[in-house]
């Protein structure tokens, strides 16, 4: 039987392929190509589009059309040889696929090992390594001092392939972290010494390689030795640790209120350097990963004296501690401190346990009657010393004590000792605003200072049998048509009189109304 050849004219140049053996005689041996080829199309004579047989470019031009006989095919083959670029890069029997469309034919392997054989790993652009590193070693960790440094990290690894790349970062040590995105690095902590980390280790790998170890590239970066810092400065009780504090604003996070809403703020005092960090929630404190540096500190009689020119704060801040807070197995050390911000005066609770601050801006009220959560405060009395008492809001229904009390929302502000009597005419006379505002169903909801005929707040007096003490508390009116949304956020704040702000705290507090 007679063997059938094929012919190719491309461009005007004849090239002699064999047809792989299904399509040719069944007599054939011929071995087909076993490589990966895209052909464009050619720009072959009218005659040569007529053929179906796929086209394969040669880089010769202008070749008439030739038949070619058996016995010619081996010396055909041998003198063309430089004349085209086909190359038979293995043989094999195993079977392969064809897909093509028009003048194009694609031969594809099945075979998933020469696939990825194709494909190269990530590369670590060395030039960009030792950049960054020399950034790395200008960071300065000292013991104790919160840092937050950020790395670019952009350019670091480059794929041969152009594939995207998956790349993770770690630090090797507990208290430290790492976040932010593959071309930007946030790594934040506090160094403690004979503990350190040592090292931040960058990998990325493409989607070739599989979830194996050894398909990640990695480079790391060494950190500096931690300074042990200075001398142990035991010269004022705020300096070493961190301290939580509530502070009021019209804007949190770039939210604006039409009223003020309390929120925590956390400061440290190390190493002569001031470190600050606020919340961007009402129910939480900063971590102290949050931490920033924005100035320095000095003590001076007994005063602990700020500047800051990187923070909010437009002055300089004088602390005095004025009272500590008696000591509780509950809560870790807190004072009661005077601030003082160019002019302004302001008393706080400052307390170093977080979990102790952020209860006061983190409790509920309203799922049943006078359902209240009490705060310990410090009560100043007019005899000049302080009282470990307690504070404490509740929002609920008047009917939910009594189904036939009308149908109408009401807020008490309990100020509470055991110590001490607490009475309405003391109250009045060291403090003069209260304000209790959140987000209702129709809108703000801000409780009322003054009752509807513009009376004056009420205040009322409760005996405690058991106490044998007095005790009082703000009764806050809302408006008759106030709906209250259940999961909002109130904020409560009771203010000093102005010649009482240097020593009486400012009562702050947060609570959550929920429904019934």
């Amino acid at each position: 039987m007679k063997k059938r050849i094929g012919f190719v004219i491309v461009a005007g140049c004849a090239v002699l392929i064999s047809l792989p053996s299904f399509l040719s005689s069944k007599e054939s041996n011929e071995v087909p190509f076993i490589d990966t080829m895209n052909t464009e199309p050619s720009n072959a004579s009218e005659d040569s589009r007529s053929h179906s047989t796929p086209k394969f470019q040669s880089p010769k031009q202008n070749e008439p059309d030739a038949s070619v006989k058996d016995d010619d095919k081996e010396a055909k083959n041998t003198n063309d040889t430089s004349s085209y670029s086909i190359k038979q890069k293995q043989e094999t029997t195993e079977p392969f696929g064809f897909s093509g469309s028009g003048e194009t034919l694609v031969i594809k392997t099945d075979d998933p090992t020469q696939l990825k054989d194709k494909n190269r790993k990530p590369e670590v652009n060395l030039a960009t390594q030792q950049s960054i590193q020399n950034e790395v070693n200008q960071w300065v960790f000292t013991e104790s001092s919160p840092v937050n440094y950020s790395l670019d990290i952009s350019g670091l690894f480059e794929d041969p392939d152009g594939d995207l790349l998956t790349t993770q970062m770690t630090i090797n040590h507990p208290s430290f972290s790492v976040s932010g995105s593959s071309g930007n690095l946030q790594i934040q902590g506090t160094p403690k010494a004979g503990n350190t980390p040592t090292q931040i280790i960058i990998r990325a790998k493409d989607s070739h390689h599989g979830l194996e170890e050894d398909a990640w590239v990695s480079a790391t970066f060494q950190l500096p030795f931690v300074d042990s810092g200075l001398e142990e400065d035991t010269s004022h009780p705020l300096i070493g640790q961190t301290w939580f504090r509530l502070e009021t604003t019209n804007n949190l996070a770039g939210k604006n209120y039409n009223y003020e809403v309390v929120y925590c703020e956390a400061f440290k005092f190390i190493n002569d350097e001031v470190f600050f960090a606020a919340s961007k929630t009402l129910t939480t404190c900063p971590q102290e990963n949050d931490l920033r540096l924005v100035g320095n500190y000095h003590v001076s009689e007994g005063d602990l004296i700020a500047t800051s020119s990187l923070s909010p704060f437009d002055s300089d801040m004088t602390w005095r501690i004025l009272e500590e807070y008696p000591d509780s197995p509950k809560y870790s050390t807190a004072y009661v401190a005077s601030v003082l911000t160019g002019k302004h005066y302001e008393t706080y609770t400052l307390g170093s346990s977080r979990t102790q601050i952020e209860q006061r801006i983190n409790t509920v009220t309203g799922q049943y009657s006078l359902q209240m959560t009490p705060h310990d405060y410090m009560y100043l009395a007019t005899n000049g010393r302080y009282y470990l008492g307690v504070i404490g809001m509740h929002l609920s229904n008047y009917q939910q004590s009594n189904p036939s009390n009308p149908d109408i929302m009401d807020g008490d502000l309990n100020i509470q000792s055991k110590q001490i009597n607490v009475t309405c005419n003391d109250l009045l006379t060291g403090f003069n605003y209260i304000s209790v505002a959140g987000k209702g169903v129709y809108g703000d909801i801000i409780g009322q200072t003054t009752g509807e005929q513009n009376e004056p707040i009420e205040c009322a007096e409760v005996f405690v049998p058991q106490w044998q003490k007095r005790y009082s508390f703000f009764d806050v009116d809302f408006l008759s048509f106030d709906e209250f949304k259940s999961g909002e956020i109130f904020s409560i704040i009771l203010r000093p009189r102005a010649e009482f702000a240097h020593k009486v705290e400012e009562i702050k507090m947060n609570v959550k109304y929920l429904t019934p």
